[in-house]
């Protein structure tokens, strides 16, 4: 199972600097903490400009180990970025979700897509969301 991260919009508000950067993150942790089976795979602008190591430096030890990186694509949408990291390290079988504040790099309609509001970023409600959806892909994959 996999969860693709986005980092702005979804881990602080994307369109308010007086929130600190990764302020909801405490919000996130404990859903991965509850599916330690889920891999989280960084599909964030910020992959194009930091390390793996520093993307890893907020999230808790548990958690960052568990952390892998979308392809680069140039030109791609986020989406043709996660379909290629899919290929490469997936089966047909492997469950997925984005979380994300962009719908625009997805295909309308999406499944796969869990929307955050970029002046918000993640909440107790999408949070949630997220919890059930890996139960969800956790009692299929058995």
């Amino acid at each position: 199972m996999l969860l693709f991260l986005d980092f702005d919009g979804v881990l602080h508000p994307a369109l308010d600097g007086r929130e600190p950067n990764f302020c909801r993150l405490p919000l996130l942790e404990p859903v991965l903490r509850a599916a330690p089976s889920v891999s989280i795979v960084i599909s964030s602008t910020w992959r194009e400009a930091l390390t793996l190591d520093e993307l890893r430096e907020p999230f808790s030890a548990g958690i960052a180990c568990r952390i892998a990186v979308t392809p680069l694509l140039e030109g791609a949408l986020r989406h043709g970025e996660i379909m290629r990291y899919l290929k490469l390290h997936a089966t047909h079988a492997t469950e997925w979700v984005a979380l994300d504040d962009a719908v625009v790099e997805f295909p309308r309609g999406c499944p796969y897509l869990l929307l955050c509001d970029p002046r918000t970023g993640l909440t107790d409600t999408v949070a949630r969301e997220l919890e059930l959806r890996l139960m969800q892909m956790q009692s299929t994959a058995f």
